[in-house]
């Protein structure tokens, strides 16, 4: 895990529980009142939306600047004008972008968008994404290349309290894993010395006794529908004559039919929520089945 500078204006707030010293595999000891939300947030996808300084250029601008930057997520997605991107002084998706830190405090996150639901939705939805951020659709159990006719059935995800904060910021767990899974790292599933780990603080309270296990073998049923679309859609002509693996062309292909279009539609909207189907596995299946369906017609 890459270590990101965490801006000087970010917020340090312990975590409020006891200091005792945990063992972690016998490899690393951490004391849990020294997990701050700093230290989750540099482990976290968000700390990673301009890490680099091409990054700093090539997202800078508008239509990437507005959910990778600060000053564009406050200008285009919170106050609904137009990108004046590309931006002075430039910073990522840091404590500041979510939240007022002039107004801070214990009792009052100041949080920008008004709540922790609009927060995360401002990015991760169809209407504002140019890349993988379809989630709130996806849990919604909306937007999809549905079949007309078709009854399409949804998680019960879509009603969780806090929406996307319920689960991905669950209390975390004890010990170092708090540094990488709930809270401000905004991870259900993590990579932690080597291996994946779920918070078990993120599904148990529906899904008792829920492990990773589990978690991977629902996913694994997605994969293999994932792959059968895969190879039914015609390919993206790949840069390297040689190679037998290229990805399935895009849904404005305008070499597409438009049953092909709507199956691809459907295979990168499944495949870039992220999840391999767990933010709604019933919405998720559905359209990869019907996908298939119709192109084996």
């Amino acid at each position: 895990m890459k270590t990101h500078k965490i801006m000087a204006f970010c917020l340090v707030i312990m975590v409020g529980v006891t200091a005792v010293l945990l063992e972690t595999n016998g490899k690393e000891t951490l004391p849990q009142e020294k997990i701050s939300l700093s230290d989750q947030w540099a482990n976290s996808p968000h700390a990673g939306s301009m890490d680099t300084p091409e990054e700093k250029v090539n997202l800078n601008k508008p239509g990437c600047a507005e959910c990778h930057t600060a000053e564009g997520y406050q200008e285009v997605i919170l106050a609904g004008k137009e990108s004046t991107a590309p931006y002075e002084n430039v910073s990522g998706i840091t404590c500041s972008a979510c939240h007022d830190m002039e107004k801070i405090s214990k009792e009052d996150p100041a949080i920008r968008a008004g709540s922790v639901e609009r927060s995360c939705a401002g990015c991760h939805n169809i209407l504002t994404s140019h890349a993988a951020n379809q989630q709130e659709n996806m849990i919604k159990g909306e937007g999809g290349a549905e079949v007309e006719g078709e009854k399409y059935k949804s998680s019960a995800h879509g009603m969780i309290p806090k929406n996307c904060a319920g689960c991905h910021m669950a209390e975390s767990p004890a010990g170092a894993r708090g540094l990488y899974l709930g809270g401000h790292t905004f991870l259900a599933v993590a990579e932690f010395e080597g291996e994946r780990e779920l918070n078990p603080n993120a599904c148990t309270g529906c899904h008792k006794g829920m492990t990773m296990a589990d978690v991977t073998e629902s996913q694994a049923r997605f994969e293999k529908r994932l792959a059968e679309l895969e190879t039914l859609l015609p390919k993206q002509e790949g840069k390297n004559p040689d190679s037998d693996v290229h990805k399935p062309k895009g849904p404005k292909d305008p070499s597409l039919s438009p049953v092909e279009a709507k199956a691809s539609f459907n295979y990168y909207f499944v495949l870039q929520d992220g999840t391999r189907g767990l933010h709604n596995p019933a919405y998720s299946m559905k359209l990869l089945e019907d996908s298939i369906a119709a192109l084996k017609k």
